[in-house]
């Protein structure tokens, strides 16, 4: 039997000891023990012979589409699957292509991933966030059920952290849809039984129900409990922000409040919930999943405030999160300076992005788009970041984008923190990240994509329905139906998205007009009869490129990264184009032309930072010496 040596004093203390009497700590015992924690002072995982994998599936947005939405009045559209006919409660396509992500198809998207898992012999699972659709009682139900199925038939073992869209309010609040699609191929409304609409008089074509009704953090965390969110058995370590320092852990998390306060004032304080915690599943490896959520309480004289007494997530992230919620950044710095006494290999992961994700093109974003377009309010801010990476931590896995990307971030006391955007499952370009830890300092990352998966056309009939219904000028693209895979089902997804809504809504209308009649050959021209530019000219062979197309490309690069197969012509008209000054021009600034070729310099200043962006899709990090390396693409 091993000795141990029981240290009465805090953690926070026992870190601010000299190195020196820690190393003389260390070596006079094998294990160390912190009130009722014990940790094993063994080799890191990685030294074993088999690599130790996790995969983190991001922003899921599961929709159980087949689930019980205990209707009498709605029974959901009949659809022939592999188990006969069921019946399927789906959103319309219309709705699908105004918003960044497709809803019903999350349910096919999500099986085949945890099936490719199984195939690969994948066990460690990581769903940082969004894993359901605004947290409905019927689809956190039902993920519930197939995490269960997998963990059972499969041994494979989950661990989840809620999103912004997991609940979309610290508590339930009354919410439902208008856009689900009826047996004609018309849109109905089905809400929470309590929600104004389902207790006003006479209103027609309304079903309700609280199977849609939106869960909070109570009702989620009770239903996911045994994904994490909640100490297991067999888990080597578990513990929360909130539980380190009692006596009796697991005792701790179960009966101690897991919320913060959060004050919108100095007299206007309410306490959300908070799900934070980390885990030891296998010997050595330590997942430090953190709650990035944060939801402001509203102003006492807000009209919103007496029903819905908080402000939504989606554009804190960890901007806020310094703000509201210090003490995890505490906890954060605990966790990083114990790991690395003992020896765990720590890995982080939450929603929201701990980095910017703009590939350093914000100026240029800023100056062509609105403040508030392509998410530029969710990007956190360089001193945000930094504070993050002086925690020590050193990676971190995130979602909330639906992005594919790698950001680097230099701390202001040495630290680098690498984070990893995953990118969704239900959109452009789908995929999930599977982790190898080759070593206590190589991590091996893979972008593992979605390209062909089982029924993602199973509802397309459904969708027929629907496009002969609408009016010529409501009419979406129906050329999308005719997707051969998933992967084309979300790149159609993506140029309906951006003609839809990204163009009218976020870009500059002459820009929008000027692309719309023109191709790369007008816009060098341009370039060149203001005086602009001085590239070489280009070879014929390369063609030109659509202007509506290079919109389209700028999207795919800034979601897929290099998942995106950018073709070695266009990579070159791209570079090409951004080889011009707006100095000493013919079009001065009276000139009619000023707005759009400055317009169009920022945008190429954009594509080209984005086509130079840190590896995204295969490569490896050296914690060690802090070094990032593309590594050529297995499949």
């Amino acid at each position: 039997m091993s000795k141990q040596l029981r240290v009465t004093v805090d953690s926070f203390l026992l870190v601010g000891v000299s190195s020196r009497l820690i190393l003389c700590l260390l070596c006079l015992t094998t294990t160390l023990s912190f009130s009722a924690y014990t940790y094993e002072l063994g080799v890191p995982i990685a030294d074993s012979n088999a690599p130790v994998k996790v995969a983190f599936i991001t922003d899921a947005h599961f929709q159980d589409i087949f689930g019980d939405f205990e209707l009498e009045s709605f029974k959901g559209l009949p659809t022939k699957t592999q188990r006969g006919v069921q019946h399927a409660t789906i959103r319309s396509m219309a709705a699908q292509l105004k918003s960044t992500r497709l809803y019903n198809e999350s349910y096919f998207a999500l099986i085949a991933t945890l099936n490719d898992l199984v195939q690969r012999n994948i066990k460690l699972v990581a769903l940082p966030g969004d894993f359901t659709d605004d947290g409905q009682a019927v689809h956190v139900k039902g993920l519930a059920t197939l995490l269960r199925h997998y963990t059972q038939t499969h041994g494979l073992e989950f661990f989840v952290i809620p999103g912004n869209h997991d609940p979309i309010r610290p508590f339930s609040v009354e919410g439902g849809k208008s856009d689900f699609l009826a047996g004609d191929g018309s849109q109905l409304s089905i809400y929470s039984a309590q929600h104004p609409k389902c207790l006003t008089e006479n209103v027609t074509n309304i079903h309700c129900t609280n199977a849609i009704k939106p869960w909070g953090y109570p009702e989620i965390m009770a239903a996911l409990s045994e994904f994490g969110l909640s100490p297991q058995p067999h888990y080597r370590h578990y513990e929360t922000p909130f539980s380190f320092f009692q006596i009796d852990p697991i005792a701790a998390v179960e009966s101690r409040p897991r919320q913060f306060e959060i004050c919108e004032s100095a007299n206007h304080c309410l306490t959300v919930p908070d799900a934070s915690y980390l885990v030891e599943p296998i010997d050595g490896l330590w997942l430090l999943a953190i709650d990035s959520n944060v939801y402001v309480p509203r102003a006492k004289n807000d009209p919103k405030a007496d029903y819905d007494p908080f402000k939504g997530s989606s554009n804190a992230g960890y901007n806020a999160l310094l703000r509201y919620k210090p003490q995890l950044v505490g906890w954060i710095s605990d966790v990083v300076k114990r790991a690395r006494i003992y020896n765990k290999n720590l890995i982080a992961f939450s929603h929201f992005p701990i980095a910017g994700f703009n590939d350093d093109a914000d100026l240029e974003m800023a100056a062509l788009f609105r403040a508030d377009a392509l998410q530029q309010r969710r990007s956190p801010t360089l001193q945000t970041s930094q504070a993050l990476a002086d925690t020590g931590l050193k990676l971190h896995i995130a979602g909330h984008m639906h992005i594919n990307d790698t950001q680097v971030v230099r701390g202001r006391h040495g630290n680098t923190l690498f984070n990893i955007q995953a990118p969704s499952l239900v959109g452009y370009k789908p995929g999930y990240k599977l982790l190898t830890i080759q070593s206590p300092s190589i991590y091996e990352f893979e972008t593992i994509t979605l390209e062909q998966i089982d029924h993602f056309d199973q509802l397309f009939q459904h969708y027929e329905k629907e496009f002969n219904t609408l009016s010529e000028q409501n009419r979406w693209n129906s050329e999308i139906l005719e997707a051969r895979n998933y992967s084309e089902l979300t790149e159609w997804h993506l140029k309906e998205l951006v003609r839809l809504r990204f163009l009218p809504k976020d870009w500059p209308a002459p820009l929008v007009n000027y692309l719309t009649h023109s191709t790369s050959d007008d816009i060098r021209g341009l370039m060149q009869q203001c005086g602009y530019f001085d590239a070489p000219p280009l070879t014929k062979e390369m063609g030109a490129i659509d202007g509506l197309e290079i919109a389209n490309d700028f999207y795919r690069l800034r979601n897929a990264d290099h998942l995106f197969d950018l073709p070695s012509h266009r990579r070159a008209i791209y570079q090409s184009l951004d080889n011009f000054t707006l100095t000493d021009s013919v079009c001065d600034r009276d000139s009619k032309y000023h707005t759009i070729t400055v317009q169009l310099s920022n945008l190429f200043k954009i594509i080209n930072k984005s086509m130079l962006s840190q590896p995204s899709d295969h490569f490896q990090i050296d914690l060690e010496h802090d070094r990032l390396k593309a590594l050529k693409r297995q499949r």
